[in-house]
């Protein structure tokens, strides 16, 4: 799974809340989450550095669980 398909399931995995995660990231605020939720395709187009964060974080989560 690349970068991109780990911020993905991330976002569209509705037992993430949004506001915590918007809390935990540092480049995307609860406005942008919620619109990439809608528009996963989108992400597509999202600066590398803001996809890698979120890889990051699908990462420790997959860790936790």
């Amino acid at each position: 799974m690349n970068d991109l398909e780990k911020a993905q399931a991330l976002i569209a995995d509705k037992n993430t809340s949004l506001k915590d995660l918007a809390d935990e990231c540092k480049f995307s605020s609860y406005n942008t989450l919620r619109h990439d939720r809608i528009n996963l395709d989108k992400m597509s187009t999202s600066s590398w550095v803001r996809i890698h964060e979120l890889a990051k974080i699908y990462d420790k989560k997959e860790v936790t669980h």
